[in-house]
């Protein structure tokens, strides 16, 4: 009588792995936001002659790393990629990272300031008399600054111009034409 040799299933599963990470686009080594880690377990069942030993491989699996949208992180612009795409994971497969850089967001600042002329009308002999009242001439100057939302440091802008208008002196009782 002839016996045949017997097999038993030996079950094998390895693990791959997809890191995401997402980073500052000027200094990859600050991360953002916390990472994403994503993991696929492969098996396949291999059959093993329980008088040789020998082992006959059986098939992997294959799974599937999911599509993730990268998420808005404050104080930075729009990630470089949007969306690490899905993926499909075979035994030929190798653990993964993947680096998702973030501009750092900036930001218009407005800064203004009044830039004051007075005109004061007095007396050549005495300057301290006062003959007239004084005109006083303002004008609004204005500059856009950008500001690093992340480093706070501030890019100044040009300042606008802006104009007096011409004042004619006043005639002054008991005193001749003004001079200069």
């Amino acid at each position: 009588m002839k016996y045949p040799q017997a097999t038993e299933d030996v079950v094998e599963t390895k693990t791959i792995t997809r890191t995401i990470k997402y980073v500052d686009a000027t200094d990859e080594t600050t991360e953002v936001a916390s990472p994403v880690t994503q993991t696929v377990e492969l098996t396949r069942t291999n059959k093993r002659n329980k008088v040789t030993g020998k082992v006959t491989e059986g098939e992997w699996t294959t799974g599937n790393w999911d599509e993730k949208a990268s998420p808005s992180v404050e104080n930075y612009g729009p990630a470089e990629t949007a969306t690490v795409s899905s993926a499909t994971v075979t035994s030929a497969s190798t653990d993964e990272t993947v680096v998702v850089k973030y501009p750092q967001a900036i930001e218009d600042v407005q800064e203004s300031k009044t830039i004051t002329r007075t005109i004061k009308y007095v007396d050549k002999a005495n300057e301290t008399k006062e003959v007239a009242d004084s005109v006083t001439q303002t004008v609004e100057l204005t500059r856009t600054n950008k500001r690093n939302k992340v480093t706070g440091e501030v890019t100044e802008g040009a300042w606008s111009t802006g104009n007096w208008d011409e004042k004619a002196s006043p005639s002054v009782e008991n005193y001749g034409p003004a001079e200069t």
